[in-house]
């Protein structure tokens, strides 16, 4: 048992029926024509949408690359009937100035009123020599025409910035309001931000949200896993940075009450996950629980864990499912929800990892099967060493027992049990930028453990 382990201790664990699943190939194949089936290639820092309707994964830009950065701008499709990627040449883009520039770590959502994805900020780099460019674009991808256009909206617009987050406020109040892309956050050319925007898209027009309510704001922060519930009522945010350094690496949930822009700060019971950059998270249907997966810790390791927050009691719980085939640890990748009539997945895809100097990019599409009873159905923190008596009360156990314990949630069964690490398999890579952080290690090496080498900064 490593350090991290021991240093959980008696951590719940959820066990979820299910498991990862590889959606697509890393490698080119042969299509049954003889011809080539195009994959994207590795990357990080892209941005990601699922669109229901057509059923398919969005992913736009990124980087790529070895020992500098290599932006991209090209937009790819994955349908999920044929799981099969596609590279899409929208039809104006051989016009001057109608493709977006090349970029990394912006931020996108899908407006399905629209039925169009708007992409924003992000930053760009010509060559590796001269300095990267800050962005404070918008740009809007209508999906129906297959066409770029930049958004030149009325009036003030938000700072460049990049690391930032972004999600989508539906507006159902009024008829005829547009929904609205929140932006949260981030790095401009020199400090972190904790400025929160929106734009409102039937008008065409930015807006500083200042609260309403309480004064309390987050702290200035970059690089948090971040969502808003399918309702457009909270946007939730976890880990992040404040400053340079790990020690400036955070496990906090931030909330903000969008209709009144008024944030409060998320008290958590049980164990958390350790401070965290570069993960991500899916809000479960019915905005009963948040998903986080994946990061670079505060102790300078890249993961590949699950954990799940039930808003409803605010506790953390680590999540494991069967099976042995997991996604690779990795950080600044893209997580999506899709969901189906009965049950709900999480897509991952992309990525970056850094072991030991091998420091490459992923273009593996994972899923992960989650049965809508896990997101509305729990409502009971159970922990090792407890089961639940009736009611709902928690009833203690033998402590050491390897025996797992059954919870009934809805139409789900899962088991707590003492932890088991299981066996990863990496997805296909090929290498990436690898600048180093300055900061020191907060904690020596994990037993049977390697710490990577820090993301690019």
């Amino acid at each position: 048992m490593d350090d991290q382990h021991k240093k959980r201790g008696d951590a719940p664990l959820l066990w979820v029926a299910g498991q990862w699943r590889l959606l697509a190939p890393t490698e080119s194949t042969t299509t049954a024509g003889g011809r080539e089936a195009p994959l994207p290639s590795a990357r990080c820092n892209q941005c990601s949408v699922y669109v229901p309707s057509a059923d398919r994964l969005y992913v736009f830009g990124g980087n790529e690359g070895v020992w500098e950065f290599l932006p991209l701008n090209d937009l790819w499709a994955f349908d999920l009937a044929s799981a099969r990627w596609a590279q899409l040449a929208p039809e104006n883009t051989d016009l001057p100035g109608l493709l977006p520039t090349k970029r990394f770590r912006h931020a996108c959502v899908y407006d399905e009123a629209t039925h169009s994805i708007l992409v924003f900020g992000g930053m760009t780099q010509d060559d590796p020599i001269n300095a990267a460019t800050v962005l404070n674009d918008l740009w809007k991808y209508d999906i129906a025409a297959n066409s770029w256009n930049e958004i030149k909206p009325e009036g003030q617009v938000p700072p460049p910035r990049y690391y930032h987050v972004a999600a989508l406020q539906p507006q159902k109040q009024k008829e005829g309001e547009g929904n609205v892309m929140v932006v949260f956050g981030g790095i401009d050319e020199a400090k972190r931000l904790n400025d929160l925007w929106k734009y409102d898209i039937a008008t065409n027009k930015w807006q500083l949200a200042k609260p309403s309510g309480s004064r309390f704001t987050p702290p200035p922060l970059s690089n948090p896993a971040a969502r808003a519930t399918d309702d457009g009522e909270y946007l939730y945010t976890f880990g992040g940075q404040r400053w340079w350094g790990y020690q400036g690496i955070i496990n906090s949930v931030f909330k903000c009450h969008l209709p009144t822009n008024t944030w409060s700060e998320v008290s958590t019971k049980g164990t958390p996950p350790d401070p965290m950059i570069g993960a991500s998270a899916v809000i479960l249907h019915g905005g009963q629980s948040v998903l986080v997966f994946g990061g670079y810790d505060v102790d300078g390791f890249y993961v590949n864990d699950l954990h799940l927050l039930n808003l409803a009691t605010s506790t953390w719980l680590e999540v494991k499912v069967e099976g042995q085939s997991v996604p690779g640890k990795r950080y600044a990748h893209s997580a999506m929800l899709k969901l189906a009539s009965a049950d709900q997945s999480m897509l991952v895809f992309g990525g970056y990892s850094d072991f030991v100097g091998n420091a490459h990019n992923y273009n593996d599409l994972w899923q992960l099967s989650i049965a809508t009873s896990l997101a509305v159905g729990w409502a009971v923190s159970v922990g090792m060493g407890s089961s639940l008596g009736r009611g709902g009360r928690t009833l203690p156990t033998k402590r050491g027992s390897q025996a797992p314990q059954a919870v009934k949630l809805a139409r789900a069964t899962v088991r707590v049990r003492p932890w088991l690490a299981p066996e990863g398999c990496s997805g296909s890579s090929s290498p990436s930028s690898s600048q180093k952080h300055t900061g020191q290690m907060s904690q020596p090496p994990r037993a049977g453990s390697v710490r990577g080498t820090p993301p690019p900064s």
